[in-house]
């Protein structure tokens, strides 16, 4: 099976176009999987919709409606983490239900109910992401006190180094302000219900959305959480894009004409890395298609949220280009809505990553992959420079540097005692003359 429905004819790496912008590239990673056995009591999902740059994704479920995804060796990530969940093809409501540890691996648990709040099986999308300090445009966080204003500090992320604040306006509204961030673009927004493993502080079938956001010198972001009864308090995961960023196998849009047959998304809202036309479409009410020509991105992975007040959007199904999406309100019935959709291809990690650069600067994938011990990273200057190669832990933390002083042009090796590390995730950055490249190094054991 895969997530496409015959209803209708989805750690980040940005690209520097020159030496001057090389700053921009984009060291953040992403890890995702499409769960699709909904009554397994324990499987792999298929490899063309799951990714850990790590190893392996399991998934195991406990009871109706409750399932934990296992990332292998992404331990190291947890504190820095953001989480995204969409359900498939199910009116269900499906939403993060903690993080937690279990030796080098990390746990997601995820939680979907009915209307009721009845644990309810259901196929779902799950998107993790994590930004190392230095990663441009990208702001996430999670709301963790429901009930009140706060300052969140884990599972938090904002690239212009300023103060991430959500300020509760009334029951089950929160304005979310990253303060300093000022991409170019709207970007786009992704937001997901959230509650601890037994806490029992989020009310059972609550699902969260976006209702506004805007970016001047800051990002804000409107939130409202509701269940089939109204706004309900509730913790919640929330993750804003930028759209300023050549970032190889990504596409998103903001769908804000609900009722229009066809139509263009706003392109400060908007982004298709495959380079085509972006085309929102209507085929009746609540049912909706996106394309992103040229996309052409099998697999990956895809998350819908919600604009319009009191509606909930899921996907019902994406292909190499188009995401199918359908939108009802809060008995579940078919409804038009505005959504936002957000689309990461399968390999979007590995495409581009550590490749030339303009001007010549490279830096190699490292050797072995994953490393054990000793590995090896091999990187090509163009002309001389002073160099500095450094590797940094998901948290942005310098760990090692490998490298620093003036190089002759032409290809260099590094080492990297892997042994001396935590098994997890980890980015090597190159730095040269004014130009960067990074390549992403797995530790294992």
């Amino acid at each position: 099976m895969r997530p496409f429905l015959a209803l209708a004819a989805f750690v980040l790496l940005a690209l520097p176009a020159s030496r001057a912008d090389a700053q921009s590239l984009n060291p953040a990673f992403r890890a995702f999987v499409w769960a699709d056995e909904p009554s397994a009591a324990s499987y792999t999902p298929d490899a063309g919709y799951r990714y850990n740059p790590a190893g392996a994704v399991t998934i195991t479920r406990a009871s109706p409606g409750s399932y934990t995804v296992r990332f292998a060796g992404l331990a190291s990530v947890v504190f820095a983490a953001n989480v995204q969940v969409t359900p498939y093809a199910t009116t269900a409501r499906c939403r993060a239900n903690g993080v937690s540890v279990d030796g080098s691996d990390l746990r997601v648990s995820v939680r979907c109910d009915d209307a009721g709040g009845t644990g309810q099986d259901a196929q779902y999308s799950l998107l993790l992401t994590a930004a190392p300090a230095g990663t441009p445009g990208v702001g996430y966080t999670w709301n963790s006190s429901e009930a009140s204003s706060s300052t969140p500090s884990n599972f938090t992320y904002n690239a212009s180094g300023g103060t991430t604040t959500i300020t509760r306006t009334a029951t089950g509204r929160y304005t979310v302000l990253f303060a300093g961030l000022a991409p170019a673009g709207g970007g786009t927004v992704q937001v997901t219900a959230f509650d601890n493993l037994s806490s029992g502080l989020t009310v059972p079938g609550t699902a969260c959305q976006s209702t506004l956001w805007t970016v001047t010198t800051s990002v804000s972001i409107d939130v409202l959480c509701q269940n089939s009864v109204g706004p309900v308090d509730a913790r919640f995961y929330v993750l804003f894009l930028p759209s300023g960023q050549p970032t190889p196998g990504l596409a998103f849009a903001w769908a804000g004409q609900p009722t229009d047959a066809s139509y263009t998304p706003p392109p400060a809202y908007s982004y298709n890395a495959g380079g085509g036309a972006i085309t929102a479409s209507r085929s009746g009410t609540g049912v909706y298609n996106m394309t992103f020509s040229g996309l052409a991105a099998p697999g990956g992975n895809v998350q819908i949220t919600a604009f319009t007040p009191d509606r909930r959007c899921y996907t019902i199904g994406w292909s190499s280009s188009a995401v199918n999406v359908a939108c009802v309100d809060a008995a579940g019935a078919a409804a038009d809505a505005a959504y936002n959709v957000l689309f990461v291809n399968a390999d979007v990690e590995t495409a581009t990553e550590g490749g030339p650069e303009a001007g010549g600067l490279a830096l190699e994938a490292a050797v072995p992959t994953p490393a054990l011990g000793w590995a090896t990273l091999g990187f090509t200057l163009p002309e001389a420079a002073d160099v500095r190669l450094a590797v940094y832990d998901a948290l942005g933390r310098e760990v090692a540097v490998l490298v620093t002083g003036a190089y002759a042009a032409g290809r260099h090796t590094a080492t990297l005692d892997a042994g001396a590390l935590a098994p997890g995730v980890y980015v090597a950055r190159l730095t040269a003359g004014g130009a960067a490249a990074t390549r992403r190094v797995v530790v294992t054991r």
